[in-house]
């Protein structure tokens, strides 16, 4: 008869299958238990450009004594999105041996892109501006579970801009309406952080994707940044959204026509 035997360590868990005509296990329980799921990323800061076709990297490996094995056949693999700054995930695809499911916005643009059976890699076409940001490739198998975090960086400009009928005069929601119009969004911290790295200054301070208000300076003077401190981003903090206004910060793939600074 063929039995089967649950062995459990702190390490792992797995089953052990006996033969039928030996009674002699396929794995010793030294053999499992020295076996641990890894899982890893080529590079974890990927780029590219809005419209443009992108890999995240992630394999999972079975790591022993022995260097890299397989015991399974059939893990549960998950990749989502980390919404920042609350950090909740927002589902994007979750694979159960060759069958996968794929969520949201992510419908039709994104899938595993199975170079080999370890390679759980997501391939995610036609990149948007909401795409950028920090994802979670998932490998669940049993009790283990291990993850990596990749972050997509979709490459663009960083851009002020103003009501037409004068300075400080959005809202929040009114900021993110203009940013729509020009075929744009409110840029993140990370991308008006990278933009400042890059030699961006702009006096008037503007709203950014987080609901924080804040602008670059380069070098600090009176009505600038303040005498006598240091380069850096300010920031007004967080105020009311319904009823501060301020300028605001876009962020756009490609920007058309000609930015002039003064």
């Amino acid at each position: 008869m063929m039995l089967a035997l649950l062995l459990c360590s702190a390490v792992s868990t797995a089953t052990v299958v006996f033969r039928q005509e030996s009674d002699s296990p396929l794995f010793t329980y030294e053999e499992i238990s020295n076996i641990n799921l890894e899982v890893q990323a080529d590079s974890t800061n990927v780029s590219t450009l809005r419209g443009g076709n992108v890999v995240l990297p992630c394999r999972y490996t079975y790591e022993g004594p022995e260097g890299p094995s397989s015991i399974r056949d059939i893990v549960r693999i998950q990749w989502t999105k980390v919404l920042l700054p609350s950090w909740e995930e927002e589902g994007i695809l979750a694979a159960l041996g060759q069958h996968e499911r794929v969520y949201n916005t992510y419908t039709g643009r994104a899938r595993l892109r199975r170079q080999d059976k370890h390679d759980v890699s997501l391939e995610l076409q036609e990149v948007t501006l909401e795409d950028d940001g920090l994802y979670k490739c998932e490998v669940i198998d049993g009790l283990e579970d291990k993850n990596v975090e990749v972050e997509l960086t979709v490459k663009g400009v960083v851009y002020p801009y103003q009501s037409p009928s004068g300075r400080y005069n959005l809202t929040l929601k009114q900021a993110q309406e203009a940013c729509d119009r020009q075929d744009s969004k409110l840029a993140t911290p990370k991308q008006m952080h990278a933009a400042w790295a890059s030699g961006f200054e702009w006096c008037n301070a503007g709203w950014l994707s987080d609901a924080s208000v804040r602008y670059p300076v380069q070098a600090s003077r009176g009505p600038c940044g303040g005498e006598g401190q240091e380069p850096g981003i300010r920031s007004y903090g967080y105020p009311d959204i319904s009823t501060a206004m301020f300028d605001a910060f876009c962020f756009s793939s490609t920007f058309p026509g000609l930015f002039l600074t003064s």
